[in-house]
């Protein structure tokens, strides 16, 4: 998935003074307009009437669409997220709407997407006091923060704007996630004269080139490597073909990393195809994937092989134990692996031919055990892509 930022990135921080005072669900509003946002999945409640209010006079540039229930809300904002490549927004009433909401939340934390959730709260002036009032939780900033990469409470319209573009950053930078505002019924409709704060700058580690020396001579020495990819992946699509040629290694996807190399080229593995070769494999390349296929769908391998983990989020090298951990964006890794590769004088080996041998064979063997779905799969590939069988994928 390609994250796209705000348009311009100007330096953090910078401010445009506003003459008015607004509320703080209008500062909210025209925050989401200041960065790019064109839709929002909400039901409106009580706690956030002003809110919708505000999206409803920004309806020549923000799109509202409003779904039956409050998951579907948050799953429709992964579902634009993802296919967009831009951040997903959703808004649901506090207390039992954000709980329904948090399995969306919770999904886009599993699958790395952007999405953040606006909600309400009780009265600023009932919080934490157990009254009972409606929609109201213990600790609805604790539940938030279980589900989120992070989550704040904004109680004061002054603050609206920066914790806004903060969020926003927060969801965006780094390994991409779900992020939450909960702003209590009374402070929304509450006005303030309020700057405005531009799109704060998305930080992307620098490749540090040690790291790409040292895995190049893994790559360099290794007879059968392969590239595991995942949804971090995505936006570095070319740049990893290029590496795959260079290394002569097939590329295997997982969930989120289906896609970046397409299944009818030689190179792009399905996981069936992988687990053929995995026996033979002497190096796996991890770029932006959490690798599950290692550690717990296929077979532990007799010899440990050596890993080369390239991952934004260096929390992923504590789990997979690499041999060596690159932390950028999968877009840089990738290139400059391919640019010194390349320098080294690295013959490129064309296992063109193997790789579609092995690509055949599991194919053929899954068309005779997956009956009669997988007749069933080739009659609407057929129908849909118009192609040959040979070219539809799977089957």
């Amino acid at each position: 998935m390609t994250i796209t930022a705000p348009s311009s990135h100007p330096i953090a921080e910078t401010r445009h003074p506003i003459a008015t005072p607004r509320t703080t669900a209008e500062v909210l509003v025209d925050g989401l307009v200041a960065h790019g946002v064109d839709t929002v999945f909400g039901i409106p409640g009580v706690q956030t009437y002003p809110l919708f209010e505000a999206l409803g006079n920004a309806s020549d540039t923000i799109d509202l669409i409003t779904p039956r229930h409050e998951q579907t809300c948050a799953y429709m904002a992964l579902g634009y997220a993802q296919s967009t490549g831009r951040l997903g927004v959703c808004s649901v009433v506090p207390g039992p709407g954000i709980l329904n909401a948090s399995a969306g939340l919770l999904t886009a934390m599993g699958t790395s997407t952007p999405v953040l959730a606006l909600t309400g709260e009780i009265p600023s002036d009932y919080l934490g006091r157990g009254f009972g009032h409606v929609h109201e939780m213990p600790d609805q900033l604790a539940a938030l923060r279980g589900v989120t990469k992070h989550a704040d409470l904004l109680l004061d319209p002054e603050n609206a704007a920066t914790v806004l573009a903060e969020s926003i950053r927060t969801a965006l930078q780094g390994r991409p996630g779900p992020t939450a505002i909960a702003t209590p019924w009374d402070v929304l409709p509450r006005q303030a004269h309020v700057d405005d704060v531009a799109p704060l700058e998305i930080y992307r580690p620098a490749v540090d080139s040690r790291d790409i020396d040292a895995a190049a001579a893994l790559i360099a020495a290794a007879r059968a490597p392969m590239i595991l990819v995942g949804g971090g992946a995505r936006e570095a699509a070319p740049q990893v073909r290029a590496l795959a040629e260079t290394c002569g290694a097939p590329v295997v996807a997982f969930r989120g990393g289906k896609g970046v190399v397409d299944d009818s080229s030689p190179y792009g593995f399905t996981c069936a195809d992988g687990l053929a070769r995995w026996p033979d494999t002497d190096l796996v390349i991890i770029v932006g994937s959490r690798a599950e296929l290692l550690w717990f769908r296929w077979p532990t391998p007799d010899v440990d092989v050596p890993r080369v983990v390239i991952d934004i989020d260096p929390a992923v090298h504590t789990r997979l134990d690499p041999t060596v951990a690159i932390t950028a964006d999968a877009r840089d890794a990738t290139a400059d692996l391919v640019g010194r590769l390349n320098a080294g004088g690295r013959q490129r080996v064309d296992r063109t031919t193997e790789f579609a041998a092995i690509k055949r064979r599991t194919r053929s063997e899954i068309t005779v055990w997956l009956q009669p779905h997988a007749d069933h799969l080739a009659a609407i590939r057929r129908a849909v892509w118009q192609v040959p069988d040979s070219r539809s994928g799977l089957l």
